[in-house]
């Protein structure tokens, strides 16, 4: 389990962390998130409590029906008399699951991915981060329009190509 919100994950796969906030017990706090993505539906979450920590577990079946792509979450606590605060923020991309992958082609499961990799720069627009002495690079923005605009093209072609041509009708011989 993760010790806290993951950045990315898989629609389809269980999703859980965990996480301590000072000041904000388990026993006496409900932890709560809110996922928001254009053009897709709230996603509520409610940790579970586990000691003065919170737990969050969300099964396969239920991230299965998880729209891909880049969410806005905050988290908050709730006291039980109304108080409320905000005790996080951040984003997550949701990946496709493989399983409705299946049927769909390479240009159209990399456009997913390159659109919710650009989504996911919006908000930081880091290229480049330093963590723990490990230095992490990201494809430059440009160069993921350049991909997305070539892959939009292939998508295209491809759907071109399995459309039926008008006026023709095709007959099993005997």
């Amino acid at each position: 389990m993760l010790d806290s919100e993951p950045q990315i994950f898989t629609a389809g796969e269980t999703l859980a962390w965990s996480r301590s906030i000072p000041g904000y017990p388990a026993s006496s706090y409900t932890l709560k998130y809110a996922f928001q993505a254009s053009g897709n539906p709230l996603i509520e979450i409610t940790a579970q409590s586990d000691g003065d920590d919170f737990a969050v577990n969300v099964g396969a079946a239920t991230t299965a029906n998880y729209a891909p792509g880049v969410y806005a979450w905050a988290a908050y606590v709730e006291d039980g008399t109304g108080g409320r605060n905000v005790v996080g923020r951040g984003t997550i991309s949701i990946l496709p699951s493989p399983l409705q992958a299946f049927g769909s082609t390479h240009a159209t499961r990399t456009l997913a991915l390159i659109e919710a990799a650009i989504e996911g720069r919006i908000p930081n627009g880091l290229e480049t981060t330093n963590i723990n002495g490990q230095e992490l690079q990201r494809i430059p923005v440009r160069d993921l329009v350049s991909l997305r605009d070539r892959y939009r093209r292939e998508v295209k072609s491809e759907s071109t190509l399995r459309r039926p041509v008008l006026g023709i009708r095709f007959v099993n011989p005997r």
